[in-house]
Formats: structure tokens, sequence, C-alpha cells
């Protein structure tokens, strides 16, 4: 969040957005409301990336002081980051509803990051951006054609042509044999 903020201070126009907030491992009123500050900051040019991303087995007791990761808690998460961003579900002890800080502020662009067709469903579910990433799993280029091709068909059922996409790529200039062999 602290780098996002002097990166979107060194620049006028370029998005700059953390590419996969791994939201099992965050509070999300503590995202929502951080990302909510920085956006109104610099308004229409922060995003945030979503991730249900797994981490090393033995990291996740360190994160977490659980043994394992639960998929119902990382959609717990995810809904209630979002509920708080966009459909202001904070309310006081007297069940009033508050604005979540800063008032009046900017939101970020939400985005679902993932590389399957349920990722890419999800994120018409929940209404957010979808980032097909090309990196994380070792698959062919016609298995990601056919999630993309798969997602542009869901997002036009579901009349969900608001919502942007793009195709997250790695790339490195290391020439070196020995240090990509590490990488594969």
């Amino acid at each position: 969040e602290i780098l996002l903020t002097v990166l979107a201070g060194m620049t006028e126009s370029i998005n700059i957005g953390a590419a996969g907030i791994l939201i099992y491992f965050h509070n999300p009123f503590h995202v929502a409301t951080s990302f909510k500050m920085i956006t109104t900051l610099f308004p229409e040019r922060i995003d945030l990336g979503l991730a249900r991303g797994d981490v090393d087995p033995h990291m996740v007791k360190h994160l977490t002081e659980k043994n394992k990761l639960s998929l119902n808690a990382i959609k717990r998460n995810e809904e209630k980051l979002l509920k708080y961003l966009f459909d202001h579900k904070l309310y006081d002890n007297k069940d009033q509803m508050v604005p979540l800080p800063p008032y009046g502020g900017s939101l970020p662009n939400a985005w679902s990051l993932g590389s399957s067709t349920t990722s890419a469903v999800n994120s018409i579910a929940l209404n957010t951006n979808f980032s097909l990433s090309l990196f994380h799993e070792n698959r062919d280029i016609q298995s990601f054609r056919n999630t993309w091709l798969d997602y542009l068909e869901q997002k036009d059922k579901a009349d969900a042509n608001h919502l942007n996409a793009n195709i997250a790529i790695q790339y490195t200039a290391i020439s070196d044999k020995k240090i990509l062999k590490r990488f594969a």
C-alpha cells in the first residue's frame, strides 16, 4: 500500500495497482479503507486486484495460525471487502449505516485475478473486472484461449459489458540458462 502511494505520486496518468491481494490473509475492512484512501488521493487511477491464491503450506500457519486455507473463509473475506467498498455495508452500534472512511472518497477499480473459467465466472458474479493470468499455471496457450472465450461468452450472457478484462503475462530478460531453469 505504501509503495502504491509512492508510485501514484510519481506519475500523473497511469493506473497503479496491487495485482493479487491474497484476501484470505488480509482484513477486509483494512484493505477497503486503505484502498479507498489511496484512491481518494489519486482518483480513477488505483486498481485493487483480488486473488484467491494459495501460499506455501508451511506459511499458512504463520499468516493465519491455522493449518490450511478455507475456501469459504476466502469467499467471505472477498464478499465483505466488496460490500464495504461498493454496498457501504458498515453499521454503528445503533445499527445505523455509516460511510466507509474517508467520507465522500473515491473507490478503486476492483479486479478478480485468476487463470481458470471458474475464476472468470466468479468475477462476473462479484461484478469485478477480470485479469486472466497466463503465468500461474503451466498450460498450453489453447487452454488459456478457451478460458478467455468462455469468459467473454459468460460476460455477454450476464449483460456485464461494463466490466473490463485483461491478460496478465510475465516476461523476463534473463538469458542465463541456469537461472531460467530455476524459474521453470
